[in-house]
């Protein structure tokens, strides 16, 4: 139930937000009719009915205010509201959830397919035809806690529309978009969203390497920061659902053809996390030492590492050997070894030559240091 307040020329509203409760306030001009402001809260706001209210709600935002509005500033106000609850619970759940800029969908039997994509790649138009074949979850964030549980943000969608200066926001049940269903919403498939070269192009589902699809969820993945070891977290939950693929989006009537793909992968790719002991020290003749990474994994088509300034990296070549060695502190020797057993000698110069110079890479980008100084 959403329970409006007025005091003179201000309302105030709740409205939830995967898990969030918060309170918009507004202030209309002193010139107002008795009522405008409460009228006009209930016009800004009857958009966000469909968006449940949390089973368990332990976080309350304090105020999302909008300052002093009327009805020529209405369009405006009401796109930026959308943008500020969505800010807000964000801001609330930072280090508590993996919150995606994506759109999800789910099945009747709960199973949620999450589709990532940055702003303009089509995100809402995907939700918006999918959401008449599914339960609509959100069209712009997905949030999902670590046992991969998915808090649903029923948010009305932002539709760009001719004659319009910003995003039409229109509610779920007006574009006949689907219900949720009763059954508990959990992530059962992770897409990333990408333009087609040609609009009548079909819709194709493909799938993308753990370590490259890491990379392009972290792009769009909130406050990933703020998590304790960030990337096992992330990299455990798409391990558990197959991985990432990657969705091509044609002629948008085809798309549900291919989504039912998304819900029931099979594949699980391997990873494992590498970090270094931080009870060791290093010996003289140390090769590399680790340096300002929080966290970092190890996949099959590369190593991801993400540092103290929040940067995430993809190691390729000989990088997550190099990664690896400097993580156990290994000698110049036993550095040539590992490279040698897994590559080879190096063609046209010596495998220590080989190595320094791939290496500056990693130093440049200040993950790793031939200075065993830096350690101290």
């Amino acid at each position: 139930m959403i329970k409006t307040k007025v005091t003179c020329l201000r309302a105030e509203k709740i409205i939830h937000a995967f898990g969030v409760s918060v309170l918009v306030r507004l202030t209309v001009p002193d010139t107002s009719a008795t009522g405008y402001a409460e009228q006009l809260m209930q016009r800004l706001t009857e958009v966000w009915a469909d968006s449940p209210t949390p089973r368990q709600n332990k976080k309350t935002i304090l105020e999302v205010d909008l300052g002093v509005v009327d009805d020529k500033k209405f369009e405006r106000i009401q796109s930026v509201l959308s943008t500020e609850v969505t800010l807000a619970a964000l801001r609330a759940h930072s280090g508590d959830l993996l919150m995606f800029h994506a759109g999800g969908i789910a099945r009747d039997d709960g199973k949620v397919a999450m589709i990532i994509g940055p702003s303009g790649v089509g995100k809402t138009t995907t939700m918006r035809h999918l959401g008449l074949h599914y339960g609509y979850v959100s069209d712009e964030t997905v949030a999902v806690n670590f046992q991969g549980e998915v808090l649903p943000y029923r948010k009305p969608l932002s539709i760009i529309t001719d004659g319009h200066e910003f995003k039409v926001q229109v509610a779920p049940s007006t574009l006949h978009l689907l219900p949720l269903p009763t059954a508990p919403l959990i992530l059962s498939g992770i897409a990333l969203l990408k333009r087609p070269d040609t609009i009548e192009s079909d819709t194709v589902l493909e799938p993308i390497g753990l370590a490259q699809g890491l990379m392009m969820a972290i792009e769009q993945t909130s406050y990933l920061g703020e998590i304790h070891r960030p990337l096992a977290k992330l990299a455990s939950l798409a391990s558990k659902v197959g991985g990432f693929k990657v969705m091509t989006v044609g002629t948008p009537e085809r798309i549900h053809r291919v989504v039912e793909q998304i819900f029931d992968s099979r594949e699980v790719p391997r990873w494992t996390s590498i970090m270094p002991d931080e009870n060791r020290m290093p010996r003289t003749d140390t090769a590399f030492i680790p340096l300002n990474v929080v966290d970092a994994v190890e996949c099959s088509d590369g190593t991801v590492v993400f540092t103290k300034d929040k940067q995430a990296i993809l190691l390729d070549g000989i990088g997550p050997q190099l990664w690896r060695s400097s993580c156990n502190l290994e000698s110049w020797q036993q550095l040539i070894n590992r490279i040698e057993a897994s590559f080879g000698p190096a063609p046209h110069m010596d495998t220590k030559s080989a190595i320094i110079k791939a290496s500056d890479k990693l130093i440049e980008a200040g993950i790793i240091s031939n200075n065993i100084n830096d350690l101290r």
